[in-house]
């Protein structure tokens, strides 16, 4: 059965890059474009994986992944942020991330991060 991924960013670009990489790679993708639709489409569908941008509309990353953990503490979830957003990653890291992975979105980068989700923590 094919893992799902709910993929979290307000760019409809960076969603349709990220689905098209995770998809070609065998995810089943899933999107939200806000902080509040994340929450909402990750207790309907229950992803075995949650991809977050640094700063969606509504809330952090770090806030998106804080408010799913409360609810589902085995979230494994990677925080997708660029360079100069470091701070942010930081707090999501704090706040539970598993792994980050660089903007812009490369192939190789996705793949080593997925295939590297149980060594914590992961940079791409």
């Amino acid at each position: 059965m094919r893992k799902k991924v709910l993929i979290v960013d307000c760019s409809l670009y960076s969603r349709m890059i990220l689905r098209d990489l995770l998809s070609c790679n065998g995810y089943s993708v899933c999107e939200a474009s806000s902080g509040a639709q994340a929450l909402e489409q990750y207790r309907k569908l229950l992803p075995d994986l949650l991809m977050v941008d640094a700063n969606p509309k509504d809330m952090d990353g770090a806030q998106i992944i804080e408010n799913v953990r409360r609810e589902h503490p085995n979230v494994v979830a990677v925080i997708c942020a660029s360079a100069g957003q470091r701070g942010v990653v930081s707090q999501a890291f704090s706040a539970g991330a598993s792994a980050f992975c660089a903007k812009p979105y490369r192939e190789k980068s996705i793949k080593d991060a997925l295939r590297n989700l149980n060594r914590q923590p992961v940079y791409c």
